[in-house]
């Protein structure tokens, strides 16, 4: 976290100036309250003040660090109904996408021999995405979209928007096959 330690944040913690002003031990072992792995560490980029994502909701939180608080406020935060109620949410949508896309749970190998076209590199790219529960938006992170240019220099990483796109289309394909199946005297 050497950056960190360059913003305002991390330069007030390391001259020790400010009381309110805490390490908050980014790779701390020590704790052991469940809630911890319900959020992820994250510090705003322009200042550096530390902050928890909550893996439910997305919603952003003061790091307990910041105010010597323990774990209570992001067990109590876990506990609140906005936050279940965007957990229900969020699994609803996953098991809908999953099922539009039929992503196995497990076990299946890649197919042999399949020849390489951007068509087919998106299908599977958003099944990938799904079948991780990773949200969309992983398909801008710099990191995968290097991995991806370092395998094939000259592919075409579809980014969140376009991972949209492609299952709203999957989806109504999906639809038009269905109705075709239908009898003609069906409403």
């Amino acid at each position: 976290m050497a950056w960190w330690k360059e913003t305002e944040f991390g330069e007030k913690v390391a001259a020790n100036d400010n009381p309110g002003f805490r390490n908050p031990n980014w790779l701390s072992t020590t704790r052991t309250a469940p809630a911890w792995a319900e959020f992820i560490q994250a510090a705003e980029r322009t200042t550096g003040r530390p902050k928890l994502i909550c893996r439910h909701c997305d919603e952003v939180l003061e790091h307990p660090n910041n105010r010597n608080s323990g774990s209570s406020g992001i067990t109590a935060h876990l506990n609140r109904e906005t936050c279940k109620k965007a957990a229900r949410r969020r699994g609803q949508i996953q098991q809908r996408v999953q099922q539009t896309l039929k992503v196995p749970k497990s076990g299946r190998s890649a197919p042999r021999n399949e020849q390489f076209s951007q068509h087919a590199f998106e299908k599977q790219f958003l099944r990938s995405i799904v079948a991780l529960s990773l949200p969309f938006r992983a398909a801008n992170n710099q990191e995968l979209r290097r991995l991806f240019t370092l395998l094939r220099p000259d592919i075409t990483i579809p980014n969140n928007q376009r991972i949209r796109k492609i299952l709203d289309q999957q989806t109504n394909e999906m639809e038009q096959s269905s109705l075709m199946e239908l009898p003609e005297d069906s409403k």
